[in-house]
Order: structure tokens, then sequence, then C-alpha cells
């Protein structure tokens, strides 16, 4: 019997190919949003391909075979080895067919023949790659569970008493010293460093997997450390807060110990990371402070610890101007500058100059040159940015209260400077599709209406850029362009919004079951329908249904 440990967002995928026509096709031509498949990267060779798939982590590439540097064979070993749960579709003309068997040989899925196949060819193959996944990730919690021994209160026990260290609870280190045996803690020696790990991306990972899952992830993640970590040194992990941060104290028994503590601890973290990119589906950063001597008595661990926790967690916060998934010192660490209000008042006024009207590429431009690039350079405070960045949504969006909570909601999302970029860009997006909406006279161009009154009568079945293009004979790029300039959104963003409108109209006014409806919304994965839904809502569809009852 298939058990139901996985519940999963989107399948991400990779399209790699030497031809821009080809990776738009994909991107535009193929109702891949609809069937539950994200493209989250494009790239130009194999080589290109291999790095975004270190960084991106996706669950399928899509490549050619014939391309420079790395061709898609190479591709395929390299996936093979470095990422065997990432499955590969190969594209091929007919005279590639012996490279395209080879590459199944190797270990791709399938191939697809880039001239003639479909998006049927295509869907057919993607949905056997999700089986393969869905399988995948359903062994890999089997054999976590077989392992899952883990005892919830004592690494909490832990966490509570090294608080109540750093606050001075216990009057002398003796009354310390019992609470160590106590918890099973390595006893206090020579000198000690703390190490500070957070899961990265922590709340697109509870958009992906089921809480269950989390946890097991979770558990994995401890044992993994703990085994590594055991192997060459004394220490002891407990989590730092609920969900996403953990702190590993390493204990230095000698002078020698001390003075090589930075590079074993570099050492041990990357060989800690190098597990979690082969068994878990995240990757971590890790900072870690200074060494900190301890005296005779121990009587100076309060004040110690203290300093190690916060250089720690500080060491952490540099993955914001750099990189995540790496390990940083505080040795290293640049104090940040506070943003205080004129340079609020300057991001402001730099935001405002911009043109929401140019198209993505060039308004992404705009706002690194004119604001992220600023920001770089005055390297302000993350917590205080994010903190402007909040102010900044709530002052634009007074008047929409829904955009305003959908826009505020993704900011859990910003970890790094990146993500300001892509914050920013969704704020610019949000007031150019404002501006539209209230100066437009709701006449639109015959093809836009035509494909309104299409969607209008069609959204019960898999609908297409493609398949309105057809019968307008336009490209699907002129036609993505123009509609999102009529409408201000984006087609398949339109498609769903109406879809969830339908949904919530059968759910408030029939006693449908909830799959039944996702069926004549023109969704029938439930499951997919229940996470757009509630994407959409803040609510699943049940919730939503008792929320509507009129009371009697």
């Amino acid at each position: 019997m298939k058990s139901n440990l996985i519940i999963s967002e989107n399948i991400r995928c990779i399209i790699v190919d030497d031809e821009d026509l080809v990776r738009e096709r994909f991107r535009i031509g193929f109702p891949l949003a609809e069937n539950g498949f994200e493209i989250v990267g494009e790239a130009e060779d194999g080589e290109e391909a291999l790095e975004l798939c270190k960084q991106l982590n996706p669950d399928i590439v899509i490549t050619d075979i014939v391309m420079p540097r790395m061709d898609g064979l190479q591709l395929t070993e390299h996936l093979k080895t470095l990422m065997p749960r990432v499955k590969v579709i190969i594209l091929s003309n007919y005279q590639e067919f012996d490279f395209a068997r080879k590459a199944v040989q190797l270990g791709a899925i399938g191939y697809l023949l880039k001239i003639t196949s479909g998006h049927r060819e295509l869907l057919d193959l993607l949905e056997r790659a999700r089986k393969e996944i869905e399988l995948d990730r359903e062994l890999l919690l089997e054999k976590i569970q077989e392992r899952h021994r883990f005892q919830q209160s004592k690494p909490l026990l832990r966490k509570q008493f090294i608080m109540n260290v750093m606050d001075q609870m216990y009057a002398t280190p003796e009354s310390i010293r019992k609470e160590f045996s106590m918890l099973e803690l390595h006893p206090l020696s020579y000198g000690f460093t703390i190490a500070y790990l957070e899961i990265d991306k922590f709340p697109e990972l509870k958009q992906t997997f089921h809480s269950r899952d989390i946890s097991l992830f979770k558990y994995v993640l401890m044992q993994m450390i703990e085994e590594v970590s055991s192997t060459h040194y004394n220490g002891n992990l407990f989590p730092w807060t609920e969900e996403n941060s953990l702190c590993l104290w390493l204990h230095w028994d000698s002078a020698y110990q001390m003075e090589q503590a930075e590079s074993q601890v570099l050492s041990l973290f990357q060989k800690i990371n190098e597990f979690i990119k082969l068994y878990l589906p995240f990757t971590v950063t890790s900072g870690f402070s200074n060494a900190k001597r301890l005296s005779l008595d121990h009587s100076q661990l309060p004040t110690r610890l203290k300093e190690a926790v916060n250089e720690a967690i500080s060491a952490t916060t540099q993955r914001f101007y750099n990189n995540l998934g790496m390990v940083y010192t505080y040795s290293h660490f640049t104090p940040y500058h506070a943003l205080g209000e004129v340079q609020k008042q300057a991001l402001n006024n730099s935001l405002q100059s911009i043109n929401p009207f140019v198209d993505d590429s060039s308004l992404r431009r705009s706002l690194y040159e004119e604001v992220v690039s600023k920001i770089q350079e005055q390297h302000v405070q993350p917590a205080q940015l994010i903190s402007w960045l909040e102010e900044l949504t709530n002052h634009w969006t007074a008047n929409d209260p829904l955009g305003a909570t959908a826009l505020i909601d993704s900011l859990e999302l910003v970890e790094v400077l990146q993500d300001v970029e892509a914050y920013l860009l969704r704020l610019m997006q949000w007031k150019r599709t404002i501006q539209v909406l209230s100066s437009k006279d709701n006449h639109y161009r015959i093809e836009i209406q035509d494909a309104l009154d299409y969607i209008n009568t069609h959204f019960h079945k898999p609908i297409s850029v493609t398949d309105v293009c057809q019968h307008h004979q336009i490209s699907p790029n002129y036609f993505s362009h123009l509609f999102k300039a009529q409408t201000g959104s984006n087609f398949s963003d339109y498609v769903t919004h109406y879809r969830m409108q339908a949904a919530k109209k059968l759910l408030k006014e029939t006693t449908l079951q909830v799959q039944e409806i996702s069926e004549r919304v023109g969704i029938p994965d439930y499951k997919y329908f229940t996470r757009l839904f509630r994407r959409s809502t803040g609510q699943t569809p049940s919730a939503f249904r008792e929320q509507s009852k009129i009371p009697t």
C-alpha cells in the first residue's frame, strides 16, 4: 500500500539548450505550471546547467544533447554522480537517436524529439519523472523512519539550560556542572567554540513538504551532525529555535586545540555540508564564534557563552551579502551599518524614480543599479532592511489590503540580497498592475477579449498559451506580452485566479466534495488544487467553506 508521507509543491525543472527559441517554447508554449511543474532556471550549456543545479537543487533537468563546452551526455553523467536524485530528460533530433539512447543508459529517464513532440509527450515524460521523484522521497523517508529514535525532550531541556546559563540563573559553577551531568552534556574543559546552523529557505521548504517530513529531515540533520562531529571532537548539539536552527557546542581540551579551532571547525562543517548535499533536500548555512578560553573554576562561563552564541549568530548573518549553504567565521565578520531615516528616504526616492512600465529585464536592471547596489555598498543591517521593506510595502499598498497581505507574507522568503531584488521587482510589478487597472477602460483588443472568453468557457479543461495562440495565429511570446500589458497579469496567473474564483463560488453554493470541485475547475490533481487554493486564499477549501456558511 502506498504511503502518504510526501506532500510536495511544484516539481522544479531546469531547461538546458543553446537555442533561445527552444527554451522559450518550454517557458511559454507548454502548460507546465497548470500541471504542477515549475521552470526555476535556464542554461545554454552543460557547465552552466551544472552550476545552476548546485544552486537551485531542481527535481528535473531537461537538456539538449549537442551543446558547447559540456554536452548533454556529459551533464547526465555528472548529475548521476553528484546529484543522483535529479531526473534527466533528453532533447534530441532524429539524427541524434543513438546519443539519446546512450543518455538513457547513463541514467536519463527518456528522450523527447525537439521538432515533432507536443506537450502531451512532454507531460507523459514529466509525469513519469514525478512518480520516480515521489518514490525516491518515500524511500528516503522510509530510511529516515527506520532510524527515528529521536527524544524530543532532552534537546529542548539542553537548550533551556544554555539560556539559563547565559542569564546567570545558576548560583555556582558547581550547580552548572551538575546540570551538565544530568543532561549528559560533555564536561567543561579548557575552552569551547559555539557554531550556529540555520536551514536555508525554510519557508519554501514548509510549502514543499509536509510538517511530518520536515521533522524527520531535521532529525536526520541532527543525527548527521552528531555522527560527523563526534568522530574527532567532543561536542553537544541542541535546537536553538523551534523550526530551523541549531547550536553545536564544541569543547577544546588543550591550548593546542584552541589554537587550531578555526581550521578544525571549517574542516568539520565542510564534511557536514557534503553529507547534507547528498541526503537532504536543502542547504544549511553555518557560523561559528571565536574560541573562548575558560578559567579553571569555570566562573566565566555565562559571559563567555553569551559572547560565543552572539558571535556565532552574527557570523551566520554574513550569508545575506554572500551565499547560502556556506560556513562563516566571526573572525571575518564585517559590522553592518544602520539604516537611518536619511538612507531610507534616499532609497524611497530611488524607487519612486524607476519607471515600472518597462520590461521586467530592464526593470530588474534599474532596481539593481538604483537600489540594490546602494544597499550592498552601504552594507545595511539585514534586519533593518527587512523592516524598511515592510514599511515601504505598507505605505504603497495602504489602499490594497489584499495586495499588502500577499506581499508582506512573501517577506519571510527574503534571506539574501538577491531575494531583496526579487521582492522589489514583485513590488514594482504590483505597482504597475495597480496603475494599469486604475487607468484602463475595460476595453481590450480583440485577441485579448477572445482569450478571456476562451478562459471563461474552457477553464474546466487544460489551457495553455499555445491553445489560445493557435486560434489567432500569433506567437506565444507576443501574445504573453500583449496579455500582460492589457490585463496587468500573466496568462497562467489569470487562469489560476479565475479557477480559484470559480472554486470559491462552488464551495459556497454547492455541497460538492472538494475533489469534485477541483476537477470541475480544471485541476484534477486534488492535492495540487488544495495547495493553490491555500496559496490564493490563505485557507484550505474545507476551512473556506466552513467560514462561508451563513449563521442560522
